[in-house]
């Protein structure tokens, strides 16, 4: 069989690797954590919309309409309209995530 010397090698080199492995699955599981952040939000943001009401939701165009018609200063008209054309992408994007959470 082994010398005991080798064996006692062996352990603390067994004992070294599962440190490293270790540590690696927490490095692992603390990225993951903080790639999942930005899921998180939308997740809270998709909820948050389901209880907004269907006229208020319904109101919002007009109003941000409104709005952007009274306000004077270009570059916050400029703001309003870009926030404005991204609204079709951002709904075909909420109906594509609850399509495929059915």
């Amino acid at each position: 069989m082994y010398p005991s010397s080798e064996l006692t090698e062996l352990a603390g080199r067994k004992a070294v690797l599962k440190a490293r492995i270790s540590l690696d699955r927490m490095r692992c599981a603390t990225m993951a954590t903080e790639a999942a952040r930005p899921l998180h939000w939308i997740d809270r943001m998709v909820l948050q919309w389901r209880r907004i009401p269907p006229m208020a939701k319904m109101a919002v165009l007009p109003l941000g309409l409104l709005l952007r018609r009274g306000n004077s200063s270009v570059r916050k008209t400029n703001f309003v309209g870009r926030v404005i054309r991204f609204v079709p992408m951002v709904i075909s994007a909420i109906k594509l995530v609850n399509a495929q959470r059915r």
